[in-house]
């Protein structure tokens, strides 16, 4: 049978009919499901589907998803997996040391020695970035991460990662498998700027480049690159092309997001800048990030066993490349699929790691497995 399935737009029936026959499948193990932001439902009827699904599900409510390599804004997206996953709902509200405790019962019961974790995160969750540093140290270098960042496009939290257990807000949903993913991660962003030190800053608000004030120095730079103005009302119009790296070692610049600028000097970004942290201000052709495209797909093909069949391709491509490229974006579609069948989602944060660096959260990056 088919390995995914689309439904056009919310219906509880179509729903229920489309599980039930993912369920009756005997070569489909578990299940991804994700549902665009534009869909209404109530939560109680879709925590009645999802607690009643026999089978392992996991996934979240994303801006958009791709299937067959087209962007949908509408509908939900199932992805029937041909390899058990064990999933779990590791809720954020209790603080870290019950994170510690959750993941602790959670590898006490593990059956089998995990290879790679699908991880769905609520991109709003306060403690989002130290969950994942615990995740990783509990689970360690070797194992294979993807996933991406759940939520709206309002930059409002709600509930929003999704399992067995139900819909939930400040979550993660988790889905452990023995097989190996062979994740690829590129962007294509390149810097204008040298090095620059963040030197005050507080989880996602930057508030000093350099000891000055944050905006200023960021605007001065991205002005005279792009020769254009910022104003009151036009920051993110800007800013969407020009993020900030973070430097790192034997690795591509981590991207983040500018968004905001808050209290006319601070600059908020999606994800979290550490104080004492090196970054670049970056800038990105066509060009450029179809070149990223290419070399997210080239890592992720060679690292898949070659005898092994590739069912398809999925990704994690962030919805802000999207709002970069608009019309343009298709041709980045083109270029990951090429032979292969490609479905995804569009996410608010990219959460990768290869087996040979540190777990992170990435903005306006591709990341990519076979399956």
């Amino acid at each position: 049978m088919k390995q995914h399935l689309y439904i056009q737009t919310y219906s509880k029936q179509i729903l229920q009919e489309s599980l039930e026959t993912l369920s009756s499948s005997a070569t489909i193990k578990s299940v991804l499901c994700f549902i665009t932001e534009a869909e209404q439902f109530e939560i109680e009827e879709l925590n009645h589907l999802l607690q009643t699904f026999q089978k392992p599900i996991i996934g979240g409510i994303f801006p958009e998803v791709i299937c067959e390599s087209d962007r949908k804004k509408t509908g939900i997206l199932l992805i029937g997996l041909s390899f058990s996953i064990q999933t779990k709902l590791l809720r954020l509200d209790s603080g870290i040391a019950d994170i510690h405790l959750e993941l602790q019962f959670l590898i006490r019961d593990l059956q089998e020695e995990p290879s790679s974790l699908l991880i769905f995160a609520d991109a709003f969750a306060p403690l989002k970035h130290k969950a994942l540093d615990q995740i990783y140290n509990f689970f360690g270098l070797t194992l294979s991460y993807l996933g991406g960042g759940a939520g709206s496009l309002s930059f409002k939290q709600r509930p929003c990662v999704l399992s067995n257990a139900g819909l939930a807000q400040n979550a993660f949903a988790i889905g452990i498998m023995t097989k190996k993913l062979s994740p690829g991660v590129a962007h294509g962003w390149k810097p204008i700027s040298e090095p620059i030190r963040v030197t005050k800053a507080n989880n996602s608000i930057v508030a000093s480049f350099n000891w000055k004030p944050a905006f200023n120095y960021y605007k001065t730079i991205v002005e005279q690159h792009s020769g254009l103005t910022f104003t009151d009302s036009n920051f993110f119009d800007i800013a969407k092309s020009y993020p900030v790296g973070i430097s790192k070692l034997q690795s591509e610049f981590i991207v983040r997001d500018p968004i905001q600028v808050v209290d006319k000097q601070s600059i908020k970004f999606v994800d979290e800048i550490q104080e004492g942290e090196f970054v670049h201000i970056l800038h990105g052709k066509k060009e450029w990030l179809l070149e990223g495209a290419k070399e997210a797909r080239k890592k992720a093909l060679k690292k898949w066993p070659q005898k092994t069949e590739i069912s398809g391709l999925f990704l994690i491509d962030c919805i802000s490349r999207v709002l970069y490229m608009k019309d343009d974006f298709k041709l980045e579609m083109n270029l990951l699929a090429t032979e292969n069948r490609l479905n995804g989602i569009l996410s608010i944060g990219e959460i990768a790691n290869c087996g040979e660096y540190y777990l992170q959260m990435y903005n306006k990056t591709i990341a990519l497995t076979a399956l």
